[in-house]
């Protein structure tokens, strides 16, 4: 039987899969925040992005010192993926819970959408309140 964690052409396969996968997302997601944005679409796609780099930057740094550490903690590392895993299922469930508390209400016309902001989810109106914050404090002479 073939061990999967000893054979480099199956790691090299997942590992492409996994690459493709995450490059995939990345689009969708900026997607979602642009039409989120508002006004203030730079602001959004600096601070979507720097999130989606910070996310690449502790996942390796995680990885790594995992992998660095003392044969007496490689039985951390599984421990570890779970905690990750753990966390992205929450946020997804968090995501499930507010989409379905969305109000029921729809625009009556199509400038009600900006103005009261009752036809977005929760955390939807959260991250418009906050590019509408921005947005009022940023000078003009940035626009």
């Amino acid at each position: 039987m073939l061990a999967i964690h000893r054979s480099a052409v199956v790691i090299a396969a997942i590992v492409f899969l996994f690459g493709v996968a995450a490059f995939s997302i990345s689009a969708a997601l900026s997607g979602r925040v642009f039409a989120l944005a508002g006004d203030a679409p730079t602001l959004a796609s600096g601070v979507n992005i720097s999130m989606l780099n910070l996310g690449n930057a502790i996942g390796p740094a995680v990885a790594g010192a995992l992998i660095t550490a003392q044969p007496e903690h490689y039985p951390l590392a599984p421990l570890c993926s779970l905690a990750f895993l753990g966390l992205a299922l929450a946020g997804v469930a968090a995501a499930a819970l507010l989409e379905r508390s969305r109000l029921s209400e729809r625009p009556r016309s199509r400038n009600q959408w900006r103005r009261t902001g009752r036809h977005l989810p929760d955390a939807e109106r959260v991250v418009e309140l906050g590019f509408r914050c921005v947005d009022r404090v940023t000078p003009r002479w940035t626009k």
